[in-house]
Formats: C-alpha cells, structure tokens, sequence
C-alpha cells in the first residue's frame, strides 16, 4: 500500500514544485529544487515498490524498509497540506482585506501579511530540508542492503513453487457439494449444438469473488464432458501471465489429449509461430479449452488468434472480473456462481470439521452457536468453509478456543498454515488493484461487518480522504463512482440489490475479505477498527484513521478516556452505532484532534455541537445525519476547507447568523434535508429545513453537486445561476412568483441529474411549463405540489428513470403521458389525479407503454373508481405494485393476470369491498394474483399482514360485529 500512498504524495509535489510557495525568489529557488529531488526519489522508489509489494513473500528487511519509506510518505503527506491550507487562508484573508484599500492603507493591510507568509515559507523551506535528508537515507538504505536483489529472489521463488496443481484438472478435491445444478447448466451450454450457434466458437465464463470455488466447478464439468470433444486443453493464466507459456502450454495440451508429442523446437517458436501452428493443429477438429483465471482480456485476444472458429469449438473462463466475461466479438454465456445458501455451508462446515475425521460423530451442542457464527462469517465461500472447518477439526472441542479463533479471525487469516490458501486466494484480489483503488478497498474495512454501505456516502468519503486521481473531463464524484463499478467488476466488493431503486445504490464487503483488509492497514497504519467492549483499553499507537464500533446493546460506553492523544492525532474519526457522547468528551477531541481531515457522527446521540469545531481547519468532511443537535456554531464560518455537510434528519434548521451557503467556498455536497414518504402515515410527510440561503458570494461555489433542502425566496434563482455545476437539487416552498425565473436558472443547469421542488404550505401552483427545453440528463424528477397540467417537456426527459408526482391534483390522466418514457422505472403518483378512471396506453396503437417500469406506485387517489384494461405485452417489466388509501376504487384492472413479472403487492387501508374481491378461497378476483409469491396489507387496525391471514381477521371482525355491534379489535 506504501506504493499507493506514493503516488498520492508525487502528484502533489508536482503540483506544488509548479507554484510560487514563497513571496520572495531566493526561497522559492531553493525551495523548489528540493521538491523536485524529493519528488525524482520517490518516484524511483514507487517503481521498487510496485514490485515488491505484489509479492506475498519480501524478507524482513525489505518489510522494514517499506515501513519507512510509508512512514516517510504520511510525513510528507501531512507537511504539504499543512502549508497549502496555512498559505491559503492567509491569501484569501490579505485579498479580502485589499478591498478597498487605497495608497498607504494598502500598505497598512499587505506589510504584515507578507511577513507572515515569509515566516510560513521559512518554516515550509526548514520541514523540505530535513524531509530531504531523510529521503536520501531511506534511498542509501536501499542500495546498502542489496534490497532489489532480495525482491527478485523473493519473486522468483514465489513463481517457482506457484500453486498449479491447485488449478489442475487431474486434482479431484473432496467433499463437494452445492454445484450439481451449476454442473448440469454448463454441461447443457457446453454440449448444445444447433442452428442457433450456426456452429461457431461459443465461450462460457464463470464468474465470481475469489473463493467460491469456480476452478473446481469447471473442473467437474470439464473432467466429465471432455471426452465429446477431439481435443482438450486447460491452461490456467493467472495475472503474470506470459504469452509465449501460455501458447506453448496450449500447444502441449492439445497434443498430449490425442496422445501425440507436440512438434520439436517448440521452445523457440515465437508468438506467431505458435499460433499458427497451433491453428493448423486444430483446423477441423472439435476442441474445448479451458483458460482458468482470466484476469485479461489481451490474453483472450491473442489466444484467439490460435482457435479456430467455424466447429464444434468450446471455450470456458473462469474470471472474477465482469469485464472479462463477454468478450466482443464472440457467442457468449455468463454464469455468475453464488454463495452457498446457509443450509449447505453448514452441510460443508460440519463435513469438514467432524466427518473426516468420525463419520459417526454428530456436531457437539455446546459448540454449535460458535459453529454457526463461523459458518455466517465465511457468509457461503466454499473455500473459506473448506478451510476453517479444517482449522477447526484440529481445535478440539474446548469452546473458549473456537470462540478465540472467531474472534481473532484477521489475525489467523495473516499467520495460520491451515489458512494459507484461502489468504493468498483473497489477498490476490487486493495485490493487483491499481494504486487508488487499494485505498478505497481498505476504507470499506471501516464499515461494521455485514454494513449496507451507500454508496453515495461512500464516494463522498472517498473524495474527502483524497483518494481519487484528477480527471481533466470528470469530477472526482464520477472518478470515484468508476472506481466501485471496477470494484465490483472484480468481485471485491458486492452490489446490495434493491429492485425499488435505480442504479447501484449500496454495497457490502464480505466478512473476509473485510477481515483481510483490517489485518491490512493495521500492518500499514492506515487505520484501525477499535470497539467499546470493557477488554478493551486505551487506544494506543499512531493512527491515521478512526473507525468506533459500539458493540454493547444498550450501552452509553463511548471513546471517553480511550483515545490516547498524545500518541494519536487522527485524519479521520467515524462513529457506528454509538448510543450516547457526553459534551466534554466530545469538546476534548476536538481540541486535540486539530488534523481532522473527516468527522462523521452520524447516529450519535449529541444535542450540542461544540464551537472547537472550528479549530478543525483541515476539516472535510463533516457528517451529522441523526443526530439531536439543534443549532450549528458560529466558529463553522472558519471551516473554508469543508466539501461535505450532512445535516439531514436533524433538528438543525439554519445557519447561525452572517453564516451562508457561500461561506464554504470548497463546498460539494451541502445535504440540510431528506424526504421520508411514508405509506402507512396515510401521506407522504417531508422532513423540511427552512432559512438556508445561498449568499451572495455564490459564484465561488464552482463546485458544489449536491443542493438539497434551500428555501426558495425572491433572489434565489438569481443565486442559482452561477451554479452550473449542480448535480442534484433539492428546492423547497416554491411560490407561484418565483417560478417564472426559477424555470429560466434550471434551464441553464445542464449537468442537473436529480430535481425535486416541492411549492409552499399555502397550496401556491407549481406552474414549471417554461423550463421547456429542461436540463437533459435528468434521471430523477420529485414534483410537490398542485399542478395545472403536467408540464409538456417531462415527456422529452428520455434520460428519465424516477418520476415522482405529490399532491398534484392532475384533471387530465399523467398515465398515457408518461408511459412513453423509454427508460422510466419508477413511478410514484400520490394525489397526483383527481380523475375517476385512470389508463394506460393501448397496445394497439403500437406502441407497448412502460417499456421498463419496474416498481408502480399509486396512492391517495380520493376520487379513482377504475383501471381501463391493462393488454397483454404491456408492463412486463413491473416487480413491485403498491396501491393504497383510494377509497373508491373497487377492483384491480382487468387483465391484471398478464402482469406474470410481479413479485410483490402490497395494499395499504384499501376498501373492504376490494380486498375481499382477492378472498384466496372464494375471491372473484383471487385467480389474477394467485401467481404473486408476496402479498401484503397494510391496515392501521391490523398492521402489516399476509393476504390470507388479513382476510381471516376481517372474517372474524365482521363475526364480532353481528354478535356484538359495539365490539372493536386492537
């Protein structure tokens, strides 16, 4: 990781041997010529490390020289950044004070800040020298010990006893289940011959993390069906690969499967030799091939060229990257493998650890909720459960023991032979990331284990910490945004499925691989993970990051009393889960913790935000989501650095006075409200802040993306105009007044990609039709408010995947509008139309409508009686149906049998009438639904409740009341 961090640290040497760093020539001379060697040694060790570092085997030596060079590096880190703030804040303030400042006030002004940037520079010029001789004796060290020689021994040694026997066909492993149905899809793939594949090449990939068990899949299958096929081949590529072995082992392959030598001088031959060689060998035979663990495309691209295509010619991958798995150009098919389901990582877990050793013995009791929580932990990689059961089986049967190696799991992954494979197996993943995203990676160790991380905050994040490469066309969000796609892509991190929203909107890591990268940037000092059990003392040692678990229910135990901060002064500080924080606590850190690059304490029960929060000038990122405070300090007017401010689900409601949005000149992402719609409080309610303005100065905003909860007022679309940039937007109580100027500031918005607007209290018409032509890449669109008639330019919105209408009160059905979206998913209409019969488009026209809606939406109309009929072909794409509070409608639409894509339906306080109408025994219209595997109701009186048993319930109210007018249920 100690590479990584260099290339973070020569960037900004670059950038800063390009400034004036001091007022006068001689130190900026001096001073630059010290960068710029500073910058050429690191460099020089940047490309030692890159080598070093992708080998799981460097001595102790190299280990230690490392350490330094790392430890050299955050010093570095922290000395430019310290003085490009200092230097800023002194600038900005001698430019604020020159205004109006005329002949010898000029002077008055200038004379004692120049002194003061002359004090700084002697002291940057002091720090650059000193950093220098110590480069240049980490550099000496290198070269006294030989350090390169022992590197490349090292990787030699390492690629001589390379696992390959691991990834050879002819080693069976034992005990393997789960994979049957897998086993049968690809032997059906791989032995399809047909007019449909017109007899050409086809490759199947097998895709997934690291771990779960891909090779011994394809091993199965490939062992089992390779005798259809004239010749076979497996070739296992891995990441070092080298074209001419892999070409030579290809060649072998095929020779060896007919039982023939393969041709003499094949060592020799170069690339195009052995291709064509190898293309003649084949040319009219059938063949398969098999290339395990793919990590490259190129290597796809010049294997090819040795295949022939016309045939009965199969191809299997097994890759952890996405990318990889469709090569263009080819007939492809996609298996993405799954975790194990509990039921069979048990089943595996419990062959490993007993039935090996005892087929009679039966799993101990006193064992098996240590048992379980191992098995949740390896969260279904087969290898992890093949590994650590066997681990286990050597533990005995003493509980304390299994409860210690679950417990210490990250450092058992890092020492035990028993585990070595399964890390080195993980552990690749993470060797071969680009620089940047190894820091990304590490940060999501921060997170508590099996934690939904959203992915919006965590980007956010990963742009505060300064992990994200500049990008001449594309803001640091998009950058960061590509770096979890490739993330994922690779099987590192998993997408965390949610069918009600768009996009990827949250991730996990897996327990694992989590643990791995704790161990990781314990050893780098790239942070740590502490939790408030009573074991655990002070927190000793130097940490760059901060990441507190509370893992005591109910439990007030905070940090208090277990930071050490003379040893300790932090870049990051997060909370997760902390119930309670007393105001002295809190107020000491952050006296102490001056370096803070990042606070989040979201969750954390504080009234009270300290006014020390603004000696923390180096502040980033500042999360309050959750929280009780109620009022922000003055002294945050001194945070010029902030970049994000979450204000969200707090009390807080306004700046503190001469406090505006432009204070914060490097601001990105200002967050003051969030909407919560609510089903079962019969009305969507919207959590709004009020009294936050823009400010005058708001052309220095240049790079704020996020604006969500400002109030509107006269000059606020005059503020808006300079911000181009916004990505999301969030307008509250919009007056009929405003909106002729505000439709003609969003207009300009080109890069808008979300827009909500909410109007006032006081009913005012959100009359929007001259924002025509709209921003075009809108993807999310939330109107709040009565509307005349639907605006004319949402129908051009082609970019458009969430429309939400509120309140809207529509005399003309939006339904026939909004149906010729091509890519709108969500759709959400509560109180959006006051019409007794609501429809969709015909499919006769020719047009199919909805063509992608997945998740429908319809609430609160008080007027709808009826559906007009959906056709068969239309909306089958929808997932998700919600209906509820339209007191007079009385049936679903007919034709709603033809919607077979729907997986859930829930009604929420609809009438009597309609719900028994779905009776599952006697129903008239129980047939329509009867395919959905989940229905629900929601009903103040009975909560929320299967179909069946709410059905039951309103039987036996109705019984109640004959017998008893008066009675009631609860």
């Amino acid at each position: 990781m100690a590479e990584a961090l260099l290339v973070s640290v020569i960037t900004k040497l670059g950038e800063i041997a390009l400034k004036e760093v001091a007022p006068d020539g001689q130190h900026q001379v001096r001073t630059t010529d010290d960068i710029r060697f500073i910058k050429d040694e690191l460099s020089t060790m940047k490309a030692f490390l890159r080598d070093a570092e992708k080998k799981s085997m460097r001595g102790e030596v190299v280990s230690e020289w490392v350490a330094q060079v790392r430890d050299e590096a955050y010093k570095i880190q922290d000395v430019l950044e310290e003085f490009l703030l200092r230097m800023d804040l002194l600038r900005a303030r001698l430019t604020r004070r020159h205004v109006g400042c005329l002949d010898i006030k000029f002077y008055i002004c200038y004379i004692p800040s120049f002194n003061k940037q002359m004090t700084l520079c002697r002291e940057f010029h002091s720090e650059i020298e000193c950093i220098k001789r110590e480069v240049e004796a980490i550099s000496r060290r290198r070269l006294q010990y030989n350090l390169q020689e022992e590197v490349n021994s090292s990787n030699h040694e390492e690629e001589t006893r390379g696992d390959y026997g691991l990834s050879s066909p002819f080693v069976e492993e034992a005990n393997i289940i789960g994979i049957d149905k897998d086993v049968e899809k690809l032997e059906n793939w791989l032995l399809k011959e047909g007019v449909d594949e017109n007899h050409q090449r086809s490759i199947i990939s097998v895709v997934g993390m690291g771990g779960l068990g891909k090779t011994t899949l394809v091993k199965k299958v490939y062992n089992s069906i390779k005798g259809h096929f004239e010749c076979s081949a497996w070739v296992s590529v891995s990441q070092a690969f080298e074209l001419r072995g892999i070409l030579r082992r290809l060649m072998e392959e095929f020779y060896e499967s007919r039982k023939q030598a393969p041709p003499k001088g094949m060592e020799a031959m170069a690339v195009e030799k052995l291709q064509q060689t190898t293309y003649g060998y084949l040319q009219g035979k059938s063949y398969i091939l098999v290339l395990d663990d793919i990590w490259d495309v190129n290597a796809w691209e010049v294997v090819k060229i040795a295949l022939p295509c016309k045939g009965k010619c199969k191809v299997i991958f097994t890759t952890r990257l996405e990318d990889v798995a469709s090569p263009t150009g080819e007939t492809n098919y996609v298996h993405k493998l799954q975790k194990l389901p509990p039921n069979l990582a048990w089943d595996l877990f419990y062959i490993k650890q007993f039935k090996n050793n005892n087929p009679s013995v039966s799993f101990p009791s006193h064992l098996k909720e240590i048992g379980e929580a191992i098995v949740k932990k390896c969260d279904g990689l087969p290898l992890a459960l093949g590994a650590i059961g066997g681990l286990m089986s050597k533990k005995g049967t003493n509980p304390s023991v299994w409860d210690d190696v679950l417990k210490n799991l990250d450092w058992e992954l890092n020492h035990s032979q028993d585990l070595q494979r399964l890390s080195a197996v993980l552990l690749t993943s993470y060797n071969y990331l680009p620089s940047p995203q190894k820091y990304c990676f590490l940060y999501c160790g921060f997170f508590p284990v099996d934690y939904r991380i959203k992915t919006s905050r965590l980007i956010r994040l990963w742009v505060a910490e300064g992990f994200v490469e500049d990008h001449p066309r594309k803001t640091p969000e998009e950058v960061a945004a590509n770096y979890l796609v490739q993330l994922i892509n690779r099987s590192i991190l998993q997408v965390d499925i949610d069918k009600l929203r768009v996009g990827l909107n949250a991730c996990r890591v897996h327990d694992l691989m989590r643990e791995m990268a704790i161990q990781i940037f314990k050893k780098e000092e790239f942070g740590v993970v502490y939790t408030n059990h009573p074991s655990n003392g002070l927190l000793v040692g130097s940490h760059r990051r901060i990441a507190f678990h509370n893992k005591i229910a109910d439990n007030s135990l905070t940090w208090d009393n277990r930071i050490n901060h003379e040893q300790n002064n932090p870049r990051s500080f997060l909370t997760f889960s902390v119930k309670e924080v007393s105001y002295s606590a809190l107020r000491q850190m952050l006296l102490n913790l001056k370096s803070l690059r990042l606070l989040d304490l979201s969750e954390t029960k504080i009234e009270h935000l300290p006014s020390e929060i603004g000696n923390l000038i180096h502040l980033r990122y500042l999360g309050l989501r959750w929280t009780q405070i109620h009022q922000l300090p003055s002294s945050l007017q001194k945070l010029h650095n902030l970049q994000t401010l979450d204000l969200r689900n707090t009390k807080v409601e306004s700046f503190p006075p001469k406090i505006q949005i432009a204070t914060f000149p490097q601001m990105r992402h200002l967050l003051l409200t969030n909407n919560r719609e609510k089903l079962s409080d019969r009305t969507f309610t919207i959590h709004i802040l009020r009294r936050f303005t823009i400010g005058a100065n708001n052309r220095e905003l240049s790079n704020l993306q996020t604006l969500s909860g400002v109030k509107a007022h006269k000059s606020l679309a005059s503020q808006l105009g300079y911000l181009n940039g916004l990505r999301k937007l969030y307008i509250v109580e919009v007056r009929r007044e405003y909106c002729t100027e505000l439709c003609a500031a969003l207009r300009r918005m080109e890069h808008l990609r979300s827009l909500r607007i909410c109007s006032n209290t006081k009913g005012d018409v959100l009359d929007l039709e001259m924002m025509s032509p709209p921003p075009p890449h809108i993807e999310k669109l939330s109107l709040d408010g009565i509307m005349e008639c639907l605006p004319q330019w949402v129908c051009s919105l082609n970019n458009l995947h969430t429309i939400k209408l509120f309140d809207s009160r529509l005399t003309d059905d939006p339904m026939l509008s909004l149906s010729q979206l091509p890519n709108l998913e969500i759709l959400v209409l509560s109180t959006a139309y006051m019409g007794r019969q609501m429809g969709w488009i015909s499919s006769s026209s020719g047009d199919v409508g909805f063509p992608k809606l997945r998740s429908l939406c319809i609430s609160d109309m008080l007027n709808l009686e009826e559906f007009t009929e959906i056709e068969e072909g239309m909306l089958q794409c929808l997932w998700h149906v919600v209906i509820g509070f339209c007191p007079k409608l009385k049936k679903l639409p007919h034709g709603f049998q033809h919607l077979k894509t729907i997986h859930s339906l829930i009604l929420a306080e609809m009438p009597e009438d309609f719900i028994q109408r779905l009776r599952f025994n006697g129903g008239e219209d129980y047939w329509m639904i009867q395919y959905i595997p989940k229905t629900m109701i929601e009903n103040r009186s009975m909560g929320c409740l299967s179909l069946k048993k709410t059905l039951d319930l309103v039987d036996m109210t109705r019984n109640l009341k004959k017998k008893n007018p008066s009675a009631t249920t609860d």
